[in-house]
């Protein structure tokens, strides 16, 4: 497989976010259903295990949960019992991400309606840079080589 990669940038003091379609995941029992899907900011969440949405995008995309829920420790320490769903995601209208979980439960203002964690992450190879007060991330999928800034 041929690798994809994507880019995104951002100023100093902004949130690095790429530009998103999500879709309910493919149903492999009824390969013809209808597939609405919505454009949201994508985050890439180095910090977490797994992947959220905002319960707005729930919505929208009439997403039924999982038959298991899970208990997720927030960043503040909180502890919530949510539901999981699947999702579909094609970043910047070339990369996929297929039948990916994620959880219920986050409000970041409109500034990013899903994220992938480290288990998204883990897909491929990610990495920021920092140069001139401008930020710029990038992924591709699959992983082809290791990234080494330790190497000249």
């Amino acid at each position: 497989m041929k690798p994809i990669a994507i880019k995104a940038t951002a100023q100093k003091g902004s949130i690095i976010t790429f530009n998103c379609q999500v879709f309910k995941a493919l149903n492999n029992r009824d390969k013809s259903q209808s597939r609405k899907s919505f454009p949201a900011k994508l985050f890439f969440d180095t910090g977490a295990s797994n992947g959220t949405i905002s319960k707005q995008l729930v919505t929208a995309l009439g997403l039924k949960p999982l038959d298991r829920r899970v208990t997720i420790v927030t960043a503040t320490g909180r502890q919530e019992n949510t539901p999981i769903y699947l999702v579909d995601i094609l970043i910047d209208n070339i990369l996929p991400i297929t039948a990916y979980p994620v959880f219920e439960g986050f409000d970041h203002k409109g500034a990013v309606e899903i994220t992938v964690g480290m288990s998204g992450i883990m897909l491929g190879d990610f990495a920021i840079t920092n140069l001139g007060m401008i930020s710029i991330a990038t992924f591709r999928m699959p992983s082809i080589s290791t990234i080494d800034f330790t190497k000249n």
